[in-house]
């Protein structure tokens, strides 16, 4: 998948025939709690499944593991912050769930930057 799919698919899915709705929903959760501590334990909690199935199902269906669709969303989520001018990038970092600006800029470089 190129990095521009896969930024489309943390800001909005079209095609629910090819992903089915559990995994919609799942999809859902964690742009939910971007903020949050996300793990795939948390996440599979949540989906009520093993890792080895919400890996699996995840790799399936987005062609990429759960923490990796965690990853760009976050990393999308913190590009909307950056464009709106009104935070600073510790405060994006935390409203993103980065670790810290560190944190946070290794991942953005590497996302937008050519």
């Amino acid at each position: 998948l190129t990095m521009a799919f896969i930024g489309l698919l943390c800001e909005k899915i079209t095609d629910t025939v090819s992903i089915g709705g559990e995994i919609l929903k799942i999809m859902e959760y964690i742009k939910e709690n971007v903020d949050k501590e996300l793990s795939c334990d948390t996440i599979s909690a949540f989906a009520n499944m093993s890792r080895a199935t919400l890996n699996r199902r995840f790799r399936d269906s987005l062609g990429m593991s759960p923490m990796s669709y965690v990853t760009e969303c976050r990393i999308n989520r913190a590009r909307e912050l950056v464009l709106t001018g009104e935070y600073s990038k510790a405060q994006i970092a935390q409203m993103c769930g980065f670790y810290d600006t560190a944190h946070l800029n290794k991942y953005y470089k590497k996302r937008f930057s050519d």
